[in-house]
């Protein structure tokens, strides 16, 4: 007696297109997913980016004009060198108005601002769609700064306007991811406790 083993050749096809159906349909389903996944990330890393930027100006900014002056209450310490402003607000002449701002405070605490080797004159600016962190003293005009922003982010906006003739200065930027699919606009208020008083 003849007992069967195995499946039939129809049976072997049809099992085969089932499976290759399925394949097919799985991997499509992973590739959306997977495409979806790159796509909320680059969302978030461009959010994240800009955020921490603008948390980055925000506190440097909110130290500007500290001067220690020890037994001074904190709200009347401010800068005491005329020669050295709290805060500038200028652009780099390839960039638009009010896109940089130079700012100077008592980083170690000595009593003065120096601007020698450890120079505590700092700054930001817009240059070539990037954020730039001043070294060394340098004017808003001068080459010479350090880009902080990511490669792959482009800084579209970046403008510093004073506030009328109080201490509070409006941050405004906004950053794109360099698809250009994703933008992310930020505005924040900084209030300088040190600057402007004098």
């Amino acid at each position: 007696m003849l007992t069967q083993r195995g499946y039939s050749l129809l049976e072997f096809i049809i099992a085969s297109g089932l499976s290759v159906s399925l394949l097919m349909a799985i991997s499509q389903l992973s590739a959306s997913h997977i495409a979806q996944w790159l796509s909320i990330s680059a969302r978030l890393q461009l959010e994240h980016g800009a955020y921490a930027l603008a948390d980055s100006i925000h506190d440097e900014l909110a130290r500007s004009g500290f001067v220690e002056q020890q037994g001074m209450p904190l709200t009347q310490r401010f800068s005491v060198q005329p020669n050295i402003p709290a805060v500038v607000i200028s652009q780099h002449d390839d960039e638009r108005p009010f896109s940089c701002v130079l700012y100077a405070y008592d980083r170690n605490r000595n009593g003065r601002i120096d601007i020698d080797a450890d120079d505590e004159r700092f700054g930001f600016r817009l240059r070539n769609q990037a954020l730039e962190r001043r070294v060394g003293g340098r004017s808003c005009k001068q080459n010479g700064w350090h880009d902080i922003s990511e490669p792959d982010h482009r800084l579209t906006t970046l403008e510093f306007h004073r506030e009328h003739d109080s201490n509070h200065i409006r941050l405004m930027m906004e950053l794109a991811h360099e698809s250009g699919r994703y933008v992310q606009q930020i505005s924040r208020t900084v209030v300088l406790h040190n600057a402007f008083n004098q």
